[in-house]
């Protein structure tokens, strides 16, 4: 066997020596009596010398709320309302980041002697959009002009002289379509995101927008129509977001309106030319959504009148139309063919069928409405209205009754 180590043996002089001590527990804590004193001693001392320790602090807002814990005694019932107040503060702060995060840039006060203002809202509301975009695109011209070739010089002065005689013939054109009057409403918001004015919409222009000479020409033209819209409707839109379209093909996305958000998307893409259009669609299912809420009987009696009448303003609605018939021819085949054999749908398929019903109705309806909206404000393009203009006087008819015109 080897001999131990002398720091081996020591380890063991040490360990007996341990052995040997007593110990106490005082507030939680190992305490040794010495040799020669009691228990009652060796506590006292602990006590004595625990005093002079310093305290240990976690933080002047932990000391305050321990602090203020100590001095009142919650019932289960303000200790539930103190819980559901730091809640509501925590949802507003991330409300809040969420907001700062959207709206990137700093909201300003514009005046608003530049705001539409007259007898009737929408010739007042189109005058204002033409202005701006007379403006705006001559600009565009005189920038970029000495770049381009001749050509391209001519065909965008062309658009420009184009717009200046229409806004000449606003009124003539009022008495040609046969319009509803619309009352002029308040347009008082006065804070500013990026051109866009608005009171509670977070407001956000995609950044691949403002660095493309085209599209921010587009974009200018959706901020012109937007600041033209007054309070009521600019407050239906929570979030407001303008971006570049990435679609390939030939076909894209105008915008979209999705309800639950009450987000409006303005897609744009520098082969649209008729983004006012795709803009005042979008606000209509918002105040469809809005007329939904607050008058479900005004809209089932809009649904009855188009059912009744059973033509679509344009091709776009159209194909809502002839997806809502065949969405009824199925219906109407499965059904006859369940009776021919007998048999009757069950509970879940009855449920199925009707809810595909009501979605397709829904979605012609919705359409159909949005595409009067456009039409109403004056910035339906002709060549996508497929009704006659007797069928447009109904579907019109029963626009004005909607929204009490």
């Amino acid at each position: 066997m080897w001999p131990l180590s002398r720091s081996k043996k020591k380890r063991d002089i040490d360990d007996k020596k341990v052995n040997d001590i007593q110990w106490i527990t005082v507030k939680g804590r190992h305490i040794p009596i010495k040799p020669g004193q009691s228990k009652d001693d060796a506590v006292k001392q602990f006590l004595k010398d625990d005093d002079k320790e310093p305290k240990v602090s976690k933080g002047p807002g932990y000391d305050t709320w321990k602090k203020n814990q100590d001095k009142q005694k919650l019932s289960p019932e303000e200790k539930e309302k103190e819980r559901q107040k730091w809640w509501a503060k925590r949802e507003q702060e991330l409300k809040d980041k969420r907001n700062k995060d959207i709206s990137n840039i700093p909201s300003t006060d514009t005046p608003k002697e530049i705001r539409p203002s007259g007898k009737n809202y929408r010739v007042e509301a189109q005058k204002a959009v033409i202005q701006d975009r007379i403006a705006n695109e001559q600009a565009f011209i005189d920038k970029y002009g000495s770049s381009q070739s001749p050509e391209w010089v001519k065909q965008n002065q062309k658009v420009v002289d184009n717009l200046k005689t229409k806004l000449e013939k606003i009124d003539d054109i009022e008495k040609e379509l046969g319009l509803p009057h619309i009352p002029m409403k308040d347009n008082t918001h006065t804070k500013e995101t990026n051109g866009f004015i608005h009171d509670k919409t977070n407001v956000k222009v995609n950044p691949a927008v403002l660095k493309t000479p085209e599209l921010e020409l587009l974009s200018n033209r959706v901020k012109s129509a937007w600041n033209s819209l007054p309070d009521e409707h600019r407050n239906l839109v929570d979030n407001l977001v303008i971006k570049k379209s990435t679609a390939k093909g030939s076909t894209w996305r105008g915008g979209s309106w999705v309800e639950e958000t009450k987000t409006l998307t303005v897609n744009l893409n520098t082969r649209s030319s008729k983004v006012e259009h795709n803009f005042y669609h979008e606000i209509g299912h918002a105040r469809w959504g809005e007329l939904n809420r607050t008058s479900p009987d005004k809209i089932k009696k809009f649904v009855d009148t188009t059912s009744k009448i059973g033509i679509a303003p344009t091709k776009y609605a159209a194909s809502y139309r002839d997806y809502k018939q065949r969405n009824d021819d199925s219906e109407r085949k499965y059904r006859r063919e369940m009776s021919r054999r007998g048999l009757t749908p069950s509970e879940r398929d009855e449920k199925i069928l009707v809810s595909n019903r009501k979605r397709a109705e829904t979605l012609y309806n919705n359409e159909t409405h949005s595409e009067l909206n456009s039409y109403v404000l004056g910035f339906m393009p002709r060549e996508k209205i497929t009704a006659t203009k007797d069928t447009m006087g109904k579907l019109l008819k029963a626009y004005k009754e909607l929204h009490e015109l």
